[in-house]
């Protein structure tokens, strides 16, 4: 009798089978088959045909994923765990390029035959499940289980996926920095030289500004909705700039006098020679009469006319003759003086005169 069951339930299979693999409609979303997981006592061709009629009803409602080697997956499916985890079932969605992923498994115990599938959505991240129970069922009871338990899963196969998310409106951002000119990165790649505007997504955003001699800088700033504006200062980087060497020191220039224009008592040969000299002839005179006037002192100055000196007046001349010696004895010094000065042109001379009782006495000091 389980002959006979194992042997309809395969024919009845790829009947269904051949009955339902119709075309899908072309704008059904992928589907990946996972080959059922038979356990108890199944027989292998028997679990092929469950898995071909579970995939003739899927083709009818997605895009079916074919996939390579179905005969090798379908003998290692029969001996390994079903795809029961979301992380399996997202590596298979992955691989395949599909957004739906069908598994499931068929147990027999004791001719009850109990079938459960999975149906992975990789675009809501969600999972759906269906459960079936056949007792003592022939193959197409079987199979008449495994589409009842399909047929709770194909709302989630209408579901339209979600809308991708709108792309966000860039923010604008101008940068500005001081000194300008300086090379400007976002998120640490040049994107210019300042001035310069940048369209960013909005969120946090790192913007740095580098050049020559200046020490780099960073700003992290909020870009939102409305134009963020920023300007990054640099600073001297006193490591990197170069010596500076101070200009030259020029000395002033040297300004020469003019020479003094001679003038004509200079250019007169001998101007002083001859006011010296008559100088010196004027105080010879006032000496020659001072002595004269000096030695006069004490003599009569009348006769009684017979060549008898008796008159009781005598000269009284001894003052003036000392006056005169004296200012003929300054007049010569002072003459000396002048010829000399004129002869020598640059000497320091100072004449000088002094009165004794018994004379006068010339001097001439200076330096020559």
């Amino acid at each position: 009798m389980k002959i006979q069951l194992n042997t309809a339930c395969a024919g009845l299979a790829a009947l269904i089978v051949g009955l339902c693999a119709v075309a899908a409609p072309a704008s059904a979303e992928k589907l990946v088959a996972v080959p059922l997981h038979c356990t108890g006592d199944i027989p292998t061709a028997i679990g092929r045909g469950f898995t071909e009629h579970l995939r003739g009803l899927a083709q009818a409602r997605a895009e079916l994923v074919d996939e390579a080697g179905t005969e090798q997956a379908l003998a290692t499916a029969a001996a390994s765990v079903m795809c029961t985890t979301e992380a399996c079932a997202m590596g298979i969605a992955g691989a395949a390029g599909a957004r739906f992923v069908l598994s499931g498994a068929v147990d027999n115990t004791d001719e009850i035959y109990k079938v459960s599938l999975r149906l992975y959505d990789a675009s809501t991240k969600a999972t759906k499940t269906a459960e079936g129970v056949c007792e003592l069922c022939a193959a197409e009871e079987v199979d008449r289980t495994i589409g009842a338990a399909f047929a709770q899963l194909q709302p989630a196969l209408a579901v339209a996926p979600p809308a991708p998310p709108a792309a966000p409106v860039p923010v604008a951002i101008e940068v500005v920095s001081s000194p300008p000119g300086a090379d400007i990165t976002l998120g640490g790649k040049p994107v210019g030289r300042a001035p310069i505007v940048l369209r960013v997504a909005p969120g946090s955003h790192v913007i740095g500004a580098s050049k020559a001699g200046m020490k780099p800088a960073e700003r992290t700033v909020q870009a939102r909705k409305e134009t963020v504006k920023l300007t990054i200062r640099l600073t001297a980087d006193a490591t990197s700039a170069p010596p500076v060497t101070p200009p030259p020191v020029t000395p002033p220039p040297v300004t020469v006098p003019p020479p003094v224009a001679a003038t004509d008592e200079d250019d007169e040969e001998g101007g002083y020679v001859y006011t010296g000299s008559g100088m010196i002839i004027g105080g010879v005179l006032l000496t020659a009469g001072g002595i004269y006037a000096t030695l006069l002192d004490g003599e009569v100055t009348c006769t009684d006319g017979l060549g008898r000196r008796e008159c009781p007046t005598v000269y009284n001349t001894k003052g003036v003759g000392m006056t005169a010696l004296g200012l003929g004895a300054g007049l010569i010094g002072a003459g000396v003086t002048l010829i000399i000065v004129d002869v020598l042109d640059d000497g320091d001379v100072a004449p000088s005169a002094a009165i004794t009782p018994d004379g006068a006495v010339l001097g001439l000091g200076g330096r020559f």
